[in-house]
Order: C-alpha cells, then structure tokens, then sequence
C-alpha cells in the first residue's frame, strides 16, 4: 500500500456463491497498521506458500499471534528485502528466534538448541548410566525444527520471494539470482538447495565408519574361525577314513 496513492481505494473480491464478498483492502490496512501489513508478505513466504515449504504442522494462526504481538518481529520481517550485509545479518538471526518461538522456545535465536533441547525432552534418560534404549511409537522426526543450515537456505528463498512480491509493481522486482537464493538447477529445472555443508557431525560419521569397521573385522573373524574348524574336521574325517581303509586291507 505504501506505493499507492493515497486517493487509490482497492477492494478485492473472493469467495464465490452465498460466500462471495468484497474486502476492503485500505480498511484493512488500516487496521493492522504499517509495520504488521509490510511484513505480511515475508510471512505467507516464511510459513509457506507456493515458492517455499512450511514447517511441518505450524500452520499460520498461531505464528501470525507471535508476529502480531512483536514490533521486533515486524521490522525484521520487513527488513528482509535489504541489500545492507549487516542488516540483513542481523534479520536473520531475529527470524531464526522467531521460529524458535514457533516451536515454543522463546528468548532463544539458536535454532540448533532448540532441537536439542525438543530432542532431549523426549529421549533425554533420567540416570546417567540408564541405556539408550527407549521406544516411541508416536515421535516424529518432523516435528523438530529445521537445523541452521536448512533454515539458512529457507530463509535465502524467502528473501528472494519476498522481494518479488513487495517490488512487483517495478519492472525488474529484484536483482537477486535464483541459484544464489536457495534454489539449484537440476533437469533444467529449480529445485531446493535444503542445506550446504555435510549432512552429520564428523563425529558422528566417524563413529559410524568406525563402527562398520569393527562389524566387517568381527564377519572376517568369524569367517576365518569357520574355516578353520571346518578344515580341521574335514582333516580329522581324512585321518579316520584313512586308518578305517588301513585296517581293512591289513584284515
């Protein structure tokens, strides 16, 4: 609204048969204000929307409660199409807060804690020494939030939506590219880039190469064990069909 003119009165009709109404789009604006309306587009982009997936169960009516109460949250939300490096620097780490408060962690912009911290509400063992053993029939990976690289490469999509969207009345809406945005091209087709960087800790990947290993040595072991065993036997069969042929022709 902010690149209208303020004598331009825009209605939109939606719905269609008894449902079909007019909304007044000056008196909604009005309404919700400037900083909640210019961040809107930033958050049908952040939530999900044709161009960007949602995050798995969150819906939009409870993160639009978190927006609507946070002066923070609007101005980042609005600050996101900016080409300021420190700016935008700064958006991103309030945004990573604000899905933290999505997943029901407030005060906390790190993002990677807060799947901990989920993770550990669930599978954490009340002793030190108790197994890692228990079972849930009815967790669901998805219901943790994304890791930082994955939201990082969301959150590049939905800058680069964003700015289409708010600068769509210029001929060139943005300047941005595709590819540097969180998009590949893949088949002569854009798909996600869901996040750079390797998929486990090198920790963890070394403990399950050295796992493998133990496995592969101890299958080798046994092998050997049973080839063993079984050239002796085949041995010890040799020596009694020996000495059994012996004793009949000395007989």
């Amino acid at each position: 609204m902010d690149h209208l003119n303020a004598f331009l009165k825009i209605w939109i009709n939606i719905g269609v048969g008894n449902h079909q109404r007019y909304v007044n789009v000056n008196e909604l604006y009005r309404i919700l204000g400037d900083s909640l309306s210019k961040a809107l587009p930033c958050f049908h982009a952040i939530t999900g929307c044709d161009y960007t997936p949602a995050f798995f169960r969150k819906g939009k009516v409870r993160p639009f409660k978190i927006l609507e109460q946070s002066k923070e949250y609007q101005s980042a939300f609005g600050n996101i199409t900016t080409d300021n490096e420190d700016l935008l620097d700064s958006t991103f780490v309030i945004l990573e807060k604000f899905v933290c408060q999505m997943y029901g962690v407030k005060n906390s912009s790190d993002v990677n804690s807060v799947r901990f911290h989920l993770f550990s509400n669930t599978f954490q063992s009340k002793k030190s020494d108790e197994n890692f053993e228990k079972k849930f029939r009815n967790f669901d990976s998805s219901s943790l939030p994304p890791c930082k690289a994955e939201l990082q490469q969301h959150l590049l999509r939905v800058r680069y939506v964003t700015k289409l969207w708010r600068n769509a009345h210029l001929k060139h809406p943005t300047s941005l590219s595709p590819v540097a945005s969180g998009w590949t091209i893949k088949d002569n087709k854009y798909d996600f880039v869901w996040f750079l960087g390797e998929q486990l800790p090198s920790s963890i990947a070394d403990i399950i190469i050295q796992n493998e290993r133990v496995l592969r040595n101890d299958d080798n072991d046994q092998d050997d064990d049973f080839n063993t065993s079984s050239n002796e036997s085949d041995d010890d069969d040799g020596c009694e069909d020996a000495s059994f042929v012996c004793n009949t022709i000395m007989e």
